[in-house]
């Protein structure tokens, strides 16, 4: 049952979550958040920790992935409902660990927030839209250190600055030892994040012109037959605009070419033609497919192709991270009949490695 106290926390955790993400430049709303949270769930009368949890997640997913409705309202659906449920079992363990060792649960809580946020990586519904460390995007001194630490290292700063805040809400005597730790954890980032960017500043590095052609096209109109033809003419014609500024690279949105382009040999050439004579190597999203042999099938991918000139075929590159029930059904590898469920998105695969395209 939800009280009125459950459903205040849960809109102004999601609200204060949201604001925290580009495009607000209000990235230090984000551990004050986890910590009012933290303080609601750890101290409620029992463990309510998965629905305060997953709730929060899922009214935070709303109000950020509403985008995904553009393509299938029933996948953001299915996105955001699922991708919730990790934040329900963390805040559920972080209260029962507390229950029985309150100190450690409040040590531990970073880690296993970073934990989850690492091994959601390596599952059918990774997407990682939602990880803590964007919510520092305009701070670049802070997230310098993701050089060394990657961005789950961001995501741990802010999860000890919420821990810091909450134990400082609690234990007002120590509020003046708290506001120095915090002080600490965010300036010594700070600090190696400036010297970091004054030591590039001063390096003389090669500067890479690129040119990113984005069409103004009704994403449901550039999928119909009839279109296909002019969507490329669009994207070409822009094209050209931009070989005018001489860039080294030209990139194509995801998805630029509304057709396989691998079985468009006549579009193919045209690419060709374009950056064998205007000398840039050029980046584009298109849909692909391969057969694969012991499943009898064809699977589908979200992919980038990349042309160089001079050079007769491509490189390519299929995308490992897809959108979940908007790009692909999640766990559809070991329960085939998902494959039949149409919500309206793609029914990708995953793609199982890295490219590095060379210009």
């Amino acid at each position: 049952m939800m009280t009125a106290s459950d459903v205040k926390i849960i809109f102004i955790t999601a609200i204060l979550l949201t604001l925290s993400f580009p495009p607000f430049p209000l990235g230090f709303l984000a551990p004050i958040a986890i910590a009012l949270l933290l303080k609601y769930v750890l101290h409620a009368p029992e463990n309510i920790g998965f629905k305060i949890g997953y709730w929060s997640g899922v009214l935070w997913g709303f109000l950020t992935l509403f985008w995904i409705a553009n393509n299938t309202l029933v996948g953001m659906l299915l996105t955001v409902f699922i991708g919730a449920l990790h934040y329900g079992v963390v805040w559920w363990l972080v209260r029962r660990v507390y229950d029985y060792f309150p100190r450690l649960a409040l040590i531990v809580f970073p880690v296993v927030w970073v934990a989850a946020e690492f091994a959601r990586e390596f599952t059918d519904i990774r997407f990682n839209w939602l990880n803590l460390a964007y919510t520092q995007t305009y701070y670049l001194p802070f997230i310098q250190i993701a050089d060394i630490t990657g961005y789950l290292g961001v995501s741990f700063l802010i999860m000890v600055i919420a821990v810091l805040l909450y134990v400082g809400m609690r234990s007002p005597k120590y509020r003046g030892r708290i506001a120095v730790l915090i002080g600490l954890t965010v300036l010594l980032p700070v600090l190696y994040g400036v010297l970091r960017m004054q030591a590039l500043e001063n390096q003389t590095l090669p500067e890479v012109k690129v040119a990113i052609i984005q069409p103004n096209v009704d994403p449901y109109q550039k999928w119909e037959p009839a279109f296909q033809q002019q969507a490329f003419a669009i994207l070409d014609s822009l094209t050209e605009l931009a070989a005018q500024e001489d860039p080294r690279i030209v990139i194509w949105p995801e998805t630029a070419t509304p057709f396989f382009l691998r079985n468009e040999p006549r579009y193919q050439k045209r690419i060709h033609r374009l950056v064998d004579s205007l000398k840039f190597c050029l980046l584009t999203g298109t849909p692909d497919y391969q057969y694969i042999p012991e499943e009898k099938e064809y699977h589908t991918y979200n992919a980038a192709f990349f042309f160089k000139p001079g050079y007769p075929i491509f490189d390519v590159y299929y995308k490992m991270a897809l959108v979940p029930a908007a790009e692909t059904m999640p766990f559809k590898k070991y329960l085939p009949f998902l494959r039949k469920i149409d919500v309206g998105g793609g029914d990708f695969f995953p793609g199982h490695q890295f490219t590095v395209f060379r210009c």
